[in-house]
């Protein structure tokens, strides 16, 4: 009896063992045509620019595999590099083969039958849930044939700059189709990983409060991953200083008059931070002029305050985009006194001030600018 006990007790003992959780990953890649015996593959953090801390592992050709391994928290998107030369980092080019995969406790197989660029991965949850996120989002072929960058190549003039205005009209109504396929993915996969993706793209596209009470439409074991806390912490950053009255500041104009937000004081103003070099913010400029120009004689202004070093970039910016509103800076950078005292680490931000002087909004990117603008002057 007490031998069987035994028995029994070892073989629950293995069962455990056996169905103990996985506190890591296995990348495992078989690749049909291999012509570099030498080779070696590197998962990384980082796509480009890749230094040794950035390298999580690395394998040769084995066994007609290549195994990558480590242990793991939570999901984390990282890249194959193939480098057929086996001889290290330093190797490594933009060009290199190259395949970006999300990780999770899994045991993850890529099939790869010429490359890694176009092989398949299988065994793993969460890249077929990415694949299934991409086709949610991806817009309609309707929407893509609307822009005709070869006919703007090919125009001149008056033309060119009609088509320009055409394709801008088109891109801010693909931004907006986009964003509400995240809104009904997030909607319809509460459980999916990438619904904490879509959330983080939409934070500042939306009101704070109501993408809150989405966020906590979302798994418990989703809200508590660390990319989870962080999407919600930016969330709650958005809602920052919401309803306080916004610190007068004064700085001078191009032509060296001096401007003071309190002059604004009766309208609704956008304070807009903004630089000469930020690509990002020139592609804001669109919907800006956009809003600019739809509500301005109904009271609504703009104050760009650019954090640029060099007058003459800044001013062709201005010329170049046409932005009709008053500009100041005082060439310092991230050292302008402005952006300083509202604590401004990178751009594009901007303020809504409401006529009183109370900050409303803050970080209105792309259409949602006149969005709210169509519902404060309805």
């Amino acid at each position: 009896m007490i031998k069987k006990l035994a028995c029994l007790s070892s073989v629950l003992l293995l069962t455990f063992c056996s169905k103990k959780e996985k506190t890591g990953f296995t990348v495992s890649i078989e690749m049909e045509q291999m012509e570099h015996p030498d080779a070696r593959v590197y998962l990384s953090r980082k796509p480009y620019k890749i230094k040794p801390e950035d390298i999580i592992d690395s394998a040769s050709y084995e066994n007609n595999m290549f195994i990558l391994e480590d242990t793991l928290t939570e999901p984390q998107i990282a890249f194959l590099i193939f480098d057929p030369s086996g001889k290290g980092l330093q190797e490594l080019k933009p060009g290199n083969d190259m395949k970006m995969l999300y990780l999770e406790r899994a045991d993850i197989s890529v099939r790869a039958k010429d490359s890694l660029a176009n092989s398949k991965i299988q065994g793993s949850k969460i890249n077929d849930q990415y694949e299934e996120y991409i086709n949610a989002i991806a817009l309609p072929e309707y929407i893509k044939e609307k822009l005709h960058t070869e006919d703007i190549k090919q125009a001149e003039g008056e033309e060119k700059e009609r088509l320009i205005k055409e394709m801008n009209t088109v891109l801010m109504e693909m931004i907006r189709i986009k964003d509400s396929l995240r809104f009904v993915y997030i909607n319809n996969n509460p459980d999916s990983y990438f619904s904490l993706e879509a959330l983080d793209k939409l934070k500042t596209k939306d009101d704070p409060e109501k993408l809150k009470k989405l966020y906590g439409t979302l798994s418990p074991e989703l809200r508590k991953l660390r990319f989870g806390k962080e999407v919600l912490a930016g969330l709650e950053k958005a809602n920052e200083n919401i309803g306080d009255m916004a610190t007068d500041f004064a700085q001078n104009d191009p032509d060296g008059n001096l401007v003071k937000l309190s002059d604004y004081r009766g309208k609704y103003l956008l304070v807009d931070f903004w630089a000469s070099w930020c690509g990002p913010c020139r592609k804001e400029n669109p919907y800006l002029v956009a809003a600019y120009s739809k509500y301005h004689d109904k009271g609504f202004d703009i104050l760009a305050v650019s954090l640029d070093t060099k007058r003459d970039e800044w001013l062709k910016a201005i010329e170049e985009e046409d932005l009709a509103w008053r500009h100041v800076s005082d060439l310092k950078g991230f050292k302008n006194k402005v952006a300083l005292q509202y604590d401004i680490k990178a751009i594009p931000q901007n303020l809504l001030i409401d006529p009183e002087g109370r900050i409303i909004a803050k970080n209105l990117r792309g259409y949602v600018v006149e969005k709210k603008l169509s519902q404060i002057f309805k």
